[in-house]
C-alpha cells in the first residue's frame, strides 16, 4: 500500500479507532506507519479542541445577546433547537436559559421601581 492510499485510510479513521491502533497493534504497523498514525490522531484531537473552543465562544456570544435583547435571543434560541446537531440543541437551551434569566430580572426591576 502506497504512503497517499494508506494516509486516506488513517484520515477516514476515528479518533477511537486511532486510539486503538496506537495501543493494541503496533506490531501491524511499521515505525513510520505508527508515527503518521500519531501525528493524525494528535490533529484530530486538536482539531476537536479548536472546534469545542469556538462553539463555546459562540455560545457565550447568543447568551450576552439573549441578556441584553431577549427577543433577539429567543429567536435565535428557537432556530438552535430546531437545527439538527446535539451541540445546537444545548446550545439553544442554554440561550433560552439566558433569556427567561434576562426577562425574569427585567420584570422584577419594573415591578420594584414602579
Amino acid at each position: 500500500m502506497d504512503r497517499e492510499s494508506f494516509t486516506s485510510e488513517i484520515e477516514s479513521c476515528s479518533i477511537p479507532d486511532l486510539e486503538l491502533i496506537c495501543a493494541d497493534q503496533k506490531d501491524l504497523y511499521t515505525t513510520e506507519e505508527l508515527q503518521l498514525i500519531e501525528e493524525i490522531l494528535e490533529r484530530k484531537k486538536q482539531e476537536i479542541k479548536n472546534s469545542v473552543s469556538e462553539v463555546a465562544f459562540g455560545e457565550a456570544i447568543f447568551c450576552l445577546v439573549s441578556i441584553l435583547a431577549p427577543i433577539e435571543g429567543a429567536i435565535a434560541g428557537v432556530i438552535m433547537l430546531v437545527k439538527g446537531s446535539p451541540r445546537w440543541k444545548d446550545a439553544g437551551k442554554r440561550t433560552l436559559f439566558a433569556v427567561f434569566i434576562s426577562v425574569l430580572i427585567r420584570a422584577v426591576m419594573f415591578i420594584r421601581f414602579i
